[in-house]
């Protein structure tokens, strides 16, 4: 049930902009942070998942080339907040991760 409701939050949020603009606020933290953050997100909107479900979703998550260049030293990573052209949003990837 859980990658059901990691689903309908990020559909639901999709939809609703203020959701939306919390969600994306809460990706903008750092990496140990966004679990706990969106998993207490989802509970307010009765969606609830918790931080280990939410980060298991996430195994086996491909990195997009922009990030593997970031690691591989090819390049450094994307300023927060600025989009890269020809590249989708970390939230437009999360959206695409979880339909």
């Amino acid at each position: 049930m859980s990658k059901e409701n990691i689903q309908a939050f990020f559909q639901k949020a999709d939809q609703e902009p203020v959701l939306k603009e919390k969600a994306c606020a809460i990706l903008e933290r750092s990496p140990e942070e966004v679990p706990a953050a969106l998993a207490e997100l989802s509970k307010q909107v009765g969606l609830g998942f918790t931080a280990e479900e939410f980060a298991a979703s996430l195994q086996g998550a491909s990195l997009s080339d922009t990030e593997l260049d970031a690691v591989a030293g090819g390049g450094r990573p994307p300023v927060k907040g600025v989009r890269v052209p020809g590249q989708p949003t970390l939230w437009e990837q999360m959206v695409n991760w979880f339909n």
